[in-house]
């Protein structure tokens, strides 16, 4: 399966550091966020990835073509050109860097990477939220309720969306409200089948945003559902929610692993 990961937004919170990165790229414990997630979803054997870019794009691009070296020891042939590693940290991921555009809303960035999908059920996430999620469980509850998506929720206090839930069916989806009636939030881990492309385009257009567009008009078809996390997870929305995660992460931080299980 597919990862699919929003990594276009502007990330304005963060003030003057984004003005120089994009927020993907902004580091917890020595590695950006972007990796971290990525990496959640390689330790549990999903290594192919689409990365929705837009803002700063080329420096996400630029990151990634020089992490293996600067994580590996290699020989240059500078005759040929040819280069060869001899330690151990290759990664076997494959990763689509596809520009969606940098005014466009998150529900019109998944629309635009449609084409490389492969009409398969695909991972969908955030490059700013990090847990140990354990992706097993939440395709296992995706298979078995057979909606058209599910989302992550866990118990936190938070200004992110609510989710009101009905067993593992989502009754209602609302962003970031101003008043919450419980104690659900999504944490931005979808698993999504692609039959969310055959929703009215207008969900998708440039200024929708996914929870607003295809995810409320999901929760009001009965096709929207949840799997309970109870484990870690933490959003990156501000500079203080980085700090935090680097008292937190840096501690437990081995190597490239951020957690020794998923829960």
């Amino acid at each position: 399966m597919k990862v699919v990961i929003f990594c276009g937004g502007l990330g304005t919170r963060f003030g003057s550091i984004t003005k120089d990165i994009p927020k993907p790229l902004i580091e917890i414990g020595g590695f950006p966020i972007l990796f971290h997630v990525m990496k959640t979803y390689a330790d549990q054997g999903f290594k192919e990835f689409v990365l929705l870019l837009g803002y700063r794009q080329k420096l996400i691009k630029d990151w990634f073509e020089t992490f293996i070296d600067s994580v590996n020891d290699f020989t240059l042939d500078l005759v040929t050109g040819k280069k060869s590693y001899f330690s151990d940290n290759l990664f076997d991921w494959k990763i689509s860097f596809l520009d969606t555009g940098v005014a466009s809303n998150t529900a019109h960035r998944l629309w635009k990477a449609r084409h490389l999908l492969n009409d398969e059920d695909f991972f969908l996430t955030y490059a700013d939220g990090v847990g140990n999620i354990n992706l097993e469980q939440l395709l296992k509850i995706h298979n078995k309720s057979q909606m058209t998506v599910t989302l992550t929720a866990v118990d936190e206090p938070s200004r992110l969306g609510h989710v009101d839930l009905e067993g593992f069916l989502v009754k209602s989806f609302v962003e970031k409200p101003s008043s919450r009636n419980g104690n659900h939030v999504n944490a931005g881990y979808f698993v999504v089948h692609p039959r969310v492309f055959d929703l009215p385009e207008c969900l998708f257009s440039e200024n929708s945003s996914w929870e607003m567009g295809p995810l409320a008009h999901l929760a009001t078809s009965n096709q929207l559902a949840a799997y309970k996390h109870f484990g870690y997870w933490k959003s990156m929305d501000s500079e203080r929610d980085r700090d935090a995660l680097n008292e937190e992460l840096q501690a437990l931080h081995k190597g490239f692993s951020l957690f020794n299980s998923y829960e």
